[in-house]
This record gives structure tokens, sequence and C-alpha cells, in this order.
């Protein structure tokens, strides 16, 4: 699972990085005029969106329906994944009574003390990364950042329905 966490985390900052290096490739069109094609971009923010919608699916299996959830990963560790265990590994020695496991673990960094915390960060970091991507204020045509939008939804959806319709069977 720690490996899942981490193909996560660095899918988000691909994703980012990616979004804000792209090289935009220029095309010739009639009568000589030059116009710049962003191609890369839409798929950039499917992927961010893609991740989003996925985590959320997940977030959503494990909060609602966890037996489901185990069912289909029975080696996933309970005391990571299982909202009702989960909780306790931000607190030393897993007892609220102690304090906190480590700095922040109740707070800013509660996001990587279990799947229930982690998986809604990783929704908005990728929605935030998407958000980033589509860079309002750019001198472009209105097209462009309806096709930026349409792509991040659509990728959002996707994410969603294949993982809590599809896989894990929940009713539409």
């Amino acid at each position: 699972m720690k490996k899942l966490i981490f193909l996560i985390l660095a899918a988000i900052l691909c994703v980012s990085f990616a979004s804000a290096q792209i090289a935009v490739p220029k095309l010739q069109l009639n009568k000589g005029t030059t116009q710049t094609i962003r191609v890369l971009k839409p798929f950039a923010l499917f992927g961010c969106g893609l991740l989003s919608g996925s985590s959320h699916g997940v977030g959503e299996i494990i909060r609602l329906d966890y037996p489901t959830f185990q069912k289909e990963h029975p080696k996933a560790d309970p005391y990571f994944w299982n909202p009702q265990l989960s909780y306790l590994n931000k607190w030393k020695n897993n007892d609220p009574t102690q304090g906190p496991a480590f700095p922040l673990s109740t707070t800013s960094l509660v996001a990587v003390t279990d799947a229930y915390h982690l998986l809604p960060a990783v929704e908005r970091w990728s929605l935030m990364a998407g958000c980033i991507t589509i860079t309002l204020g750019e001198k472009r045509p209105w097209w462009e950042y309806a096709l930026n939008f349409v792509a991040l939804n659509a990728g959002y959806y996707v994410g969603f329905n294949a993982l809590y319709h599809l896989k894990y069977g929940k009713p539409y």
C-alpha cells in the first residue's frame, strides 16, 4: 500500500510539473499565419481529473462500504485503509490520550496517517494542479478555456465512475 501512496503522490507531481512544462507546438496554417495549438494541455487536465475522481471513488468506498474494499483488496492493511481503525494512526501508540504520533499528525500532516485522510487530499491536490494548469489570464480564445474545463471534469467523472461503479459495483 505504501507503493500505491507513493505512486499517487508521484503522479500528482508529474502531472503538475508536466502541465507547467508543456512545449507548445506551432503549426503553419492558411496564408502563412501561425497559430499556437495547445494539444497536450487537455490531456494533462484529463489526467488531473482522473486522479482526482479515482481518489474520490476509493475514498467513498472505504468510508461507506469498507467490506467491499476489503473483499477486493484482501491484503490491504486495515490499520491504514479501514477508517474505523486507521483514525488512531495519528496518535502516539494509537492512543489519543498520549498525544499526536508526530508533529502536525493531527492537523496539517494528517493525510500521511491513513487512507481516509490521504484520498481527499489527493483529490484536492490534483484538482488544484488542474486549476493551475488552466492558467486564467492567458490571452487565448474562450473555447480553449471551455475545452480545458471539459477535459478536467471528464477525467474526474471517468475516474470516479470507473472505480466506484465499475470496479466496486456500486449502483448508479
